[in-house]
């Protein structure tokens, strides 16, 4: 009679256990994560970020010296980018302040804004495929934009940025 008793305890006591030891998958919380990267100075950012794009240069098959042409471009094109996110960041903080004390006029004044910086973003950013597209090939700019954009993540299907949207169902 108690072993029944014991062995359903066992269970519910097994069930409760595991999950309170799992670790998340990649051995940090993603609170630290962000806190590792916000550590990180603009120096060292601005580093990885070229990194990152050497890398996929060289996986799109770019020669040495079109891909430190590439880079000198990219890096330009930062530079005009920056101040547009700067102000974007701001824009974004006191528009969560105006949501909060329910200020429309204000609060359509700072979507108009950000539409202005989105609509600014996006010329640099055709500018910038423009400038790359006289340096790189036009299937090594398609592999160099899927690289940079995608990374590992969307190569395992993760994220925001995978084939699919969702799952369709499947008609029976």
């Amino acid at each position: 009679m108690r072993s029944p008793n014991l062995i359903a305890a066992l269970l519910a006591a097994s069930f409760v256990a595991v999950p309170a030891l799992a670790e998340p998958a990649e051995g940090r919380a993603p609170s630290a994560r962000h806190a590792e990267h916000a550590k990180k100075t603009p120096a060292e950012r601005a580093a990885f970020r070229e990194q990152k794009r050497s890398a996929a240069l060289d996986a799109a098959g770019v020669d040495a010296n079109r891909a430190k042409q590439a880079l000198g471009v990219m890096k330009r094109f930062d530079a005009q980018r920056e101040p547009i996110m700067k102000q974007r960041r701001e824009t974004m903080k006191k528009l969560r302040e105006a949501r909060k004390s329910k200020d429309d006029k204000a609060r359509e004044a700072l979507r108009a804004e950000l539409e202005a910086n989105r609509g600014k973003l996006a010329t640099i950013r055709k500018s910038e495929r423009a400038e790359l597209g006289k340096i790189l090939k036009p299937a090594e700019l398609a592999k160099l934009e899927q690289s940079l954009r995608h990374g590992k993540r969307g190569k395992r299907g993760h994220g925001r940025h995978h084939e699919g949207k969702r799952a369709q169902p499947k008609a029976s």
